[in-house]
C-alpha cells in the first residue's frame, strides 16, 4: 500500500511540473509575441521609436525566458528563433522597414509554433 501511495505521488508531482512548464512557456511565448506585434504596429504607424522599444522588449523577454524555454523545446527551434529576433532588431536600426516587419512576421510565426507544439494533443505526444 505505501508503495502504491508513493507512486501516486510521484505521478502528481511530475504531473504538476509537467502542466506548470507547459503553462509557462505559452505566458512566455505570448507575451514576446505581443511585444512584437505592438513593435510591428508602431512602425507600420511610422513610430520607430516605440516599435525600438517594443522590439528591445521582446529580445530582453526572450533572453531572460531562454534558459526555461531550452528545458522544454529542441534548441534548434529556439536558436532559430533568437536568430530572427536579433535580425529583425538589426533591419530596424538600419532603418529596414520592409525587412524588419518581415523579420518581426517570420519570428511571431515560428514563436506561434513554438507555443501550438506545447498543447498535448496526439500530433505532438507523437
Amino acid at each position: 500500500m505505501k508503495r502504491t501511495n508513493i507512486a501516486l505521488i510521484v505521478l502528481a508531482v511530475t504531473v504538476i511540473i509537467v502542466a506548470s512548464g507547459t503553462i509557462i512557456n505559452i505566458r512566455m511565448v505570448d507575451t514576446i509575441t505581443n511585444d512584437l506585434e505592438t513593435a510591428i504596429s508602431n512602425i507600420e504607424n511610422g513610430n520607430k521609436n516605440n516599435a525600438e522599444y517594443y522590439t528591445r522588449s521582446a529580445i530582453n523577454s526572450w533572453e531572460s525566458m531562454l534558459n526555461i524555454l531550452t528545458m522544454f523545446n529542441s534548441h534548434d527551434k529556439t536558436d532559430n528563433i533568437d536568430q530572427c529576433l536579433h535580425i529583425a532588431e538589426t533591419d530596424l536600426k538600419n532603418n529596414e522597414t520592409n525587412l524588419f516587419l518581415e523579420e518581426g512576421q517570420r519570428t511571431i510565426i515560428l514563436l506561434r509554433h513554438l507555443k501550438d507544439m506545447e498543447y498535448p494533443t496526439p500530433q505532438n505526444i507523437l
